[in-house]
């Protein structure tokens, strides 16, 4: 399309006062200050320019650090007469304002409207002369970067450069002489990038005439976006600028740029073509360079007339930076934005294959995979040139071996986005199927190495995920069906197993246009091949057919016909089940019957069968008694099922008890889960539950099943905080010493009532302490007190690792303080007692029981310091 000239001609007198602290600058007096930096640095001759000028009016700080006197490019011996620059050497702004308060100023009259065509064409007709010679004459580089570069190959330095002016602008002076040296050229080369021949910024030592020229650089940068921002700030609403997108995110070419002046576009095409030498050249050169890179990136997204031409060396920069290792995901985002810049590479030149392999280097990038635009960089990399589709698959396929499943995933994303994005060019879409989709559907179902296999159907399931599209669907359809039936019919059984979870996950296989018929066809040809896994000799085969069976019948129990659901649950509930040579078979049909019961329409079926599962709860492998509680604990969260409906709670109780008992396992998986099945019973939480209710809860489950409580208190802190597990325990505390408390009464009142001589065995209570027994807990119930003691211990014990942390510090104070004093003494000296008295009966059972409680006791005041406890 024709550019659309959007410049006019401002003829104004009028002066335009800015404010900057205490000092004001007229417009038209920074303008004259400009013109006469650009322009008055010359002493007589036209042939003696000069950069400081600019540089003082840009960069004050600098300035002051310099020497009075003047050095001249061009012409060292020549100075500036400072009688033709009296518009430089009167100060234009006050020592109040800033730097970058000046250079705001100045960018505000660039940006005005005031700052008509004529101003500009002079202002960077003048920049363009100084700015060739300080190009073309290297002067930003410093001394030293020549001494760091002696030792550089020849060959490789003119091999860099024809890269270099290979990939520049079509203008005359594309071929900079900047891409003559190599340490310009060492991020085409390698170097950029931390390769071998990289010349670090830090190595390189400044000097004054490379620093002026530097500051040059980026004070025409400053100059020239400001002027592309008053440009755009002044076109119409309705303009549009960059690129348009369609409705998959991929970008389509710009049909409109904007008119802009020859001279302007001359100092930007200047600027880019010193992109890559500015990249050894010294920490100021690395800031020149990023402000040539913003400059060129506005200029772009700007759509000015001839942005194709300053991407030429910018792309690759940008690339190489996205790849350092100081690399942000700031870089990634820059470099996403111009990622249509791309498209104007040609891969059929051998010159650019350094940049090839920076490309191919993204899919290894964690700044790529772990950001959205990064994937999608990725993803628009495939659409640049069928031969890089195939290298770029290779580059994703060695990391998929070692690879996370979260930088799987990404990865999948990205060949999905591909195919996607490939939708109107034939010719790659067939070479992303044929050479990279193809290849891990494939591998996937051929691989020998299970985990190996599982990674690639990780990258494979975005696409799988995505079959409700009638267009992957036909995708699936067409590249899994000649392989996928005959994988799961094949001789070896890792062919078989690998191909049974994505039977699963792309069922039904067919094309959506082929009709009901075929697609009838297809379900009852999956229904026989997953009976055949179900019944297929290798136990490995029939889990993983048990697998893929509860997941079409959760997602597909509508449009299964009844007499293959019956089919596939018979199989599962009646016969793996009870699968005596496979603990896997049976702990997967469990792990199915869990899946099948989320899905509200299969419950009415399942419900009548559920008992029978449940009596895996008693199985002899852990394996299967944990798949069973955790379908319990999926049944317990759904409404008008119970789970004691399934496993009768005394069943539940003794499984509990004897994981501690016989299995001397207390706190594995199975006492663990069982633990937090039942906790709501036996320890209720929620809004209207207070302590007592809880302690009454806590008493009477010591008290009726003692055994399952000792391991069930053990677990307990597995889904209580460590304050609730820490408060629970301080009012059994609390309760033991109540019931010291109550004993101690009774036995005075028997010896009140023996010196009255009502002489009364104690193993004969009168009747209001019969009447009282069943309300009054009493230490004479040294059984009860034994459990309570070992609670006790257990729950501190179980919370131990978690108060030593710094933010349970109020938590262990409060245990502190519960434990503290006599309590532990004097429950100690009450059960001392009564072990002398049972020694005297020769109760040995009392004897047992009271030994526990001082235990238990002992173990308590061990987790205190001897400060704290009184007579211990």
């Amino acid at each position: 399309m024709k550019p659309q000239e959007e410049e006019e001609e401002v003829n104004s007198s009028s002066t335009t006062t800015m404010d900057a602290g205490s000092s004001t600058a007229s417009a038209s007096a920074a303008r004259r200050a400009l013109f006469s930096a650009v322009e008055g640095g010359r002493n007589g001759t036209d042939d003696v320019l000069s950069t400081r000028p600019l540089v003082k009016l840009f960069f004050k700080k600098q300035s002051a650090e310099w020497s009075s006197s003047t050095t001249t490019t061009g012409n060292t011996d020549e100075s500036i007469d400072d009688d033709d620059n009296n518009d430089i050497d009167q100060p234009l702004f006050g020592d109040d304002v800033s730097e970058k308060e000046q250079q705001t100023i100045l960018g505000d009259v660039i940006k005005s409207p005031k700052f008509n065509k004529g101003h500009a064409r002079r202002l960077f007709a003048g920049l363009t002369g100084i700015l060739r010679i300080v190009v073309e004459n290297e002067d930003y580089v410093p001394a030293s970067a020549y001494e760091n570069d002696d030792d550089a190959d020849d060959a490789d330095i003119g091999a860099d450069a024809d890269l270099g002016a290979e990939g520049g602008t079509s203008s005359s002076n594309s071929n900079s002489a900047a891409l003559r040296t190599s340490f310009g050229s060492s991020i085409m080369t390698g170097g950029g990038g931390g390769g071998p021949g990289t010349i670090s910024p830090n190595d390189i030592e400044p000097d004054v005439q490379s620093t002026e020229a530097l500051l040059f650089m980026r004070a025409c940068c400053l100059l020239l976006e400001s002027y592309l921002d008053g440009l755009a700030d002044r076109r119409p609403p309705s303009a549009t600028t960059g690129s348009t997108t369609n409705g998959n995110g991929s970008g389509n070419a710009v049909t409109r740029e904007y008119a802009i002046i020859d001279e302007a576009f001359q100092v930007a095409e200047l600027l880019h073509d010193s992109l890559f030498s500015l990249q050894s050249c010294g920490p100021v050169a690395v800031r020149v360079q990023a402000s040539v890179s913003s400059l060129c990136e506005s200029w772009w997204h700007k759509s000015f007339e001839g942005r194709e031409q300053l991407v030429t060396m910018l792309v690759p920069l940008l690339v190489a930076k996205t790849l350092d290792g100081a690399a942000q995901k700031s870089d990634v985002r820059r470099l996403f934005v111009m990622r249509e810049a791309l498209d104007l590479l040609d891969f059929a030149d051998p010159s650019i294959d350094y940049l090839r392999s920076l490309l191919l280097r993204t899919a290894s990038s964690p700044h790529y995979l772990r950001t959205v635009e990064g994937r999608r960089i990725i993803a628009h990399i495939f659409q640049l040139d069928v031969d890089l589709v195939q290298d770029l698959h290779r580059s994703i396929r060695v990391q998929i071996p070692d690879a996370k499943k979260t930088i799987l995933d990404a990865y999948g994303d990205i060949y999905l986005r591909s195919w996607k994005d490939s939708e109107d060019d034939e010719e790659i879409r067939t070479a992303i199927e044929e050479h990279a989709l193809q290849d891990l559907m494939v591998s996937c179902l051929h691989l020998a190495d299970a985990k190996l296999a599982k990674s690639v159907r990780t990258v494979l399931s975005p696409l799988h995920r995505a079959k409700k599209s009638p267009d992957v669907d036909k995708l699936l359809h067409r590249m899994y069906g000649p392989i996928l039936w005959r994988a799961l019919s094949a001789a070896n059984p890792i062919v078989r197993l690998n191909a049974t979870p994505v039977l699963a996950d792309t069922f039904p296989l067919r094309d959506p246009d082929e009709g009901e018929d075929r697609t009838e066809a297809v379900v009852g040809k999956t229904v026989d091949a997953l009976m055949a896994l179900l019944r297929d000799p290798a136990p490995k085969i029939r889990v993983a057919g048990s697998n893929a069976a509860g997941r079409i019948l959760v997602a597909f129990w509508d449009a299964l016909p009844t007499s293959d659901i019956r089919r596939l649950l018979g199989e599962i509930i009646t016969k793996h089940s009870s699968d005596a040579s496979s603990a896997a078979v049976r702990a997967e049909a469990v792990a199915t019957v869990s899946l099948l019961i989320e899905a509200e329409h299969s419950r009415a079926v399942l419900r009548p069968l559920l008992p029978s599962i449940g009596n895996l709860i008693h199985d002899k492998v852990e394996r299967v008694r944990l798949a069973v509680v955790k379908m319990l604990v999926k049944i317990k969260k759904i409404r008008g099922l119970k789970y004691y409906h399934v496993v009768p709670v005394e069943h539940l109780l003794a499984r509990l008890q004897a994981e501690g008992e016989v299995l001397d396992n207390p706190t594995g998986p199975v006492a663990t889960e069982l633990t937090g099945l039942m906790l709501n019973s036996y320890f209720p939480q929620g809004d209207g539950v207070t302590g007592s209710d809880q302690i009454k809860r806590t008493l009477m489950f010591l008290t009726n099943n003692g055994d399952a409580a000792s391991i069930f208190y053990q677990n307990i802190a597995f889904h209580l905080s460590t304050g609730s597990v820490a408060k629970l325990a301080a009012m059994l505390l609390r309760c033991l010493s109540a019931a010291i408390e109550a004993d101690v009464k009774a036995d005075a009142t028997v010896t009140k009532a023996t010196k009255k001589g009502k002489k009364r065995s104690r193993d004969q209570p009168t009747a209001d302490e019969e009447n009282g027994s069943d309300k009054t807990l009493n230490a004479s119930n040294t059984k009860l007190m034994a459990s309570i003691a070992e609670t006790i211990c257990c729950l501190w014990e179980s919370i131990s690792s978690s108060l030593s942390e710094a933010d349970q510090e109020e938590v262990r104070g409060f245990l502190i303080e519960s434990f503290s004093g006599s309590t532990l003494t004097d429950a100690l000296t009450h059960f001392e007692r009564k072990y002398e008295d049972a020694v005297e009966n020769e109760n040995k059972t009392q004897q047992i029981e009271c030994r526990c409680i001082g235990s238990a006791l002992l173990r308590c005041a061990g987790n205190l310091t001897p400060a704290v406890v009184d007579g211990l």
